[in-house]
């Protein structure tokens, strides 16, 4: 089975020097290039996702909560919304919520790397119909089910959405970074499965979930 790498919000922002600076981000930052190298070297299809998010958003609030609201960040085409050095991909197809264009699938066959910009912190929130078109795109150009190798900042959304549609995720353990600093955990996953959730998915009991490390990759892929 081929595997996709997803690579998350790996944005200026949430950087040192950055708007909404995630506690020990900078920890994963070697680990972040030796993906981005190992992409590069190995051809591997890889979907990058970036948070581009309107100015006037309800999630986003100077006086922030935490909990619903957040500090501005990664506001539409402003500096802080781009890619870090370590995964800046050298070409790429640009899936942009912020325009009537839609979805080439021929151009999302033909690039390695895909770039999906988000209206909202949930990748798979309605607003973000793009995520979902590329998504069955790539099962359907691929022949085969994909499953995918999460890593970046804040992936919780994108591991829910991945295995609450019944893909295979691995997530690399020792290359992401929650809000709150550390990495996710398979314990902040599972809970969701004795749960109704609103979109009307639930994720089957025997999680596809697994854990690598970035040396593991290095080594296996």
């Amino acid at each position: 089975m081929d595997n996709i790498f997803w690579c998350v919000n790996t944005q200026k922002d949430f950087f040192k020097k950055g708007k909404y600076n995630i506690p020990s981000s900078e920890n994963i930052l070697n680990n972040l290039n030796d993906l981005t190298q190992l992409i590069k070297l190995k051809n591997i299809k890889t979907i990058n996702m970036l948070g581009w998010y309107p100015l006037d958003s309800n999630f986003l609030s100077k006086t922030p909560d935490y909990i619903k609201t957040y500090p501005i960040h990664c506001t539409t085409d402003s500096e802080g919304a781009r890619f870090i050095e370590e995964t800046t991909p050298l070409s790429y197809y640009l899936v942009d919520w912020n325009t009537s264009e839609g979805v080439n699938f021929m151009e999302i066959n033909n690039n390695s790397n895909l770039v999906i910009t988000n209206k909202n912190i949930d990748p798979f929130n309605n607003s973000n119909s793009f995520t979902e078109t590329v998504l069955h795109n790539l099962g359907t150009s691929m022949n085969k089910r994909p499953e995918f190798v999460v890593y970046g900042i804040n992936i919780k959304n994108t591991v829910l959405g991945l295995l609450k549609r019944g893909y295979r995720v691995t997530i690399v353990s020792d290359a992401n970074r929650e809000f709150n600093g550390l990495p996710l955990t398979k314990e902040e996953v599972s809970p969701t499965i004795d749960n109704p959730l609103e979109d009307g998915f639930r994720v089957k009991e025997n999680l596809d979930l697994s854990f690598t490390t970035t040396k593991e990759l290095l080594s296996n892929v």
